[in-house]
């Protein structure tokens, strides 16, 4: 009897994710759907790098080379000990547009991340923040899109699920884990509150 109540529940917590799966497949929305926006925002890009001299150069060029008319980039370099110093200071003579900050030392009972972008934010002079891991690299549409979204939405936060690149075996078994809690187990479009219509 008790193996049959857990069957039970194994097959209702099944369909339920499935359920929530293609609940978030019709309703979250995607980038590139939404219409260009009446304004754009001035938005301030920002990357918190800690010993990222594999990935930094490819974030940062892709950042500056944003198809958006108003922006800027500011990297804090969080006391790097690897090549990351020296990779920022070669970009920020090629580019105006990009400023690079000191991580300050970290406070008593602050995390890591949190010190770093809660720097930048209090650096910042746009009217959107954007938050950037530094291990990423951006298409030359992606902040232009993820505007109009914002804007479509007249919401003051969204999070962008965005396409993981797994290279070896044990990448590809546990990185799509991470998005399938995400996508099977919340579920997203209820939480925005938005229909999935342009707002005016």
């Amino acid at each position: 009897m008790f193996l049959i109540e857990e069957t039970r529940f194994l097959i209702f917590f099944l369909l339920l994710n499935l359920g929530i799966t293609l609940w978030n497949t019709w309703g979250v929305p995607r980038l590139g759907q939404s219409p260009s926006p009446g304004r754009w925002p001035f938005v301030s890009i920002l990357v918190p790098a800690r010993n990222e001299a594999e990935n930094i150069e490819a974030c940062v060029r892709s950042l500056l080379c944003q198809d958006y008319p108003s922006f800027e980039v500011i990297v804090l370099d969080d006391q790097s000990t690897d090549e990351t110093p020296r990779i920022l200071a070669r970009f920020k003579q090629q580019y105006l547009q990009l400023r690079v900050l000191q991580g300050s030392p970290l406070p008593p009972e602050w995390l890591g991340k949190h010190w770093a972008c809660h720097q930048l934010a209090g650096q910042a002079r746009g009217e959107l923040l954007l938050f950037t891991d530094a291990d990423t690299y951006h298409q030359p549409h992606a902040l232009r899109q993820a505007v109009a979204v914002l804007e479509a939405m007249q919401a003051d936060l969204i999070s962008l699920l965005p396409h993981q690149e797994a290279r070896t075996w044990g990448e590809r078994l546990i990185i799509p884990f991470i998005a399938f809690g995400l996508y099977a187990f919340l579920p997203l479009r209820w939480r925005t509150g938005w229909d999935g219509r342009p707002r005016r």
